[in-house]
């Protein structure tokens, strides 16, 4: 199931997606597909745990999950605490640092 989908021609942020708490159902694997037109910048893949007031990036063993040129990441994560607003999780990609850009950005769940 898709959860976010953007075409990216100027840097800036994805709207967001919103995961449902895995921990009360949902799978708690989402992939992250980006492809396009990098114009030499990079696409950043973060998270908001409080409904988007403040986002960090998504990390894995090797550092922040990023692109430069098209690729693919699977996320695992996992909600916290039993207020709904608490348990979504929201994910969005931010593009810095491009040049004339034209990056299809897509967020799904892995169900």
């Amino acid at each position: 199931m898709i959860i976010d989908s953007a075409n990216l021609t100027a840097n800036g942020s994805s709207n967001g997606g919103i995961i449902t708490n895995p921990n009360n159902g949902a799978t708690p694997f989402q992939t992250v597909y980006a492809s396009g037109t990098f114009g030499g910048g990079t696409l950043t893949v973060q998270i908001s745990n409080d409904n988007g007031s403040t986002w960090f990036a998504a990390t894995d063993s090797a550092g922040s999950v990023a692109f430069t040129a098209n690729g693919a990441a699977t996320l695992y994560l996992l909600g916290s605490g039993d207020n709904i607003a608490v348990n979504q999780i929201k994910v969005r990609g931010t593009l810095a640092g491009s040049t004339s850009p034209d990056i299809n950005l897509t967020i799904a769940d892995c169900r």
